[in-house]
């Protein structure tokens, strides 16, 4: 398990939006050479939920006898934190990850860490451009409050080109391991 602690602290420009949104990539030409910035998807997650603590299982599936093999099935919990009030969670996540859609689910925490009560998800929408799953409430997250994000189940196969969790080998002799 992975925590972030409490002292975690915000990128400068936090309180400044308009910086953080302002990612540019040069467009058409203007007079004289002099060049017009174009409109860019910003790739950041917005700011307002903060994972505070990852709870991440995982099994991968290596040997002969697994069944499927090359591959690695697992779940998250993730702590979050609220600092403006939003009906919008974003995840990042690789595009091949198979993720149960009806697992995923948002609860409040109460002080004592335990489970409060359900949040409803609208909806659930996968960006394979930015790479990140868009949970949609049906009501707003209250700023200053704990939640708690679940994806119960995914898996993905091993990849073999270098991004992710990958299987690679190598050969020893005449025998590949």
């Amino acid at each position: 398990m992975f925590s972030i602690p409490n002292a975690f602290s915000l990128p400068p420009h936090f309180n400044d939006k308009d910086s953080w949104d302002s990612a540019f990539e040069f467009g058409e030409t203007l007079d004289e050479g002099a060049r017009k910035p174009a409109a860019v998807r910003n790739v950041r997650l917005p700011y307002d939920v903060l994972p505070r603590f990852y709870s991440l299982r995982l099994q991968v599936r290596l040997h002969k006898d697994d069944t499927p093999r090359f591959c690695f099935n697992g779940s998250v919990v993730i702590k979050i934190y609220c600092t403006s009030s939003t009906d919008s969670i974003f995840v990042h996540a690789f595009h091949n990850l198979n993720v149960s859609l009806d697992l995923i689910k948002v609860e409040t925490l109460l002080d004592d860490d335990s489970e409060g009560s359900n949040v409803q998800i609208k909806k659930i929408t996968y960006d394979n451009d930015l790479q990140w799953y868009h949970i949609l409430l049906q009501s707003k997250l209250e700023a200053g409050q704990f939640y708690r994000v679940t994806f119960g189940q995914f898996w993905s196969p091993l990849q073999t080109e270098l991004k992710g969790w990958y299987l690679s080998s190598y050969d020893e002799g005449n025998v590949k391991k």
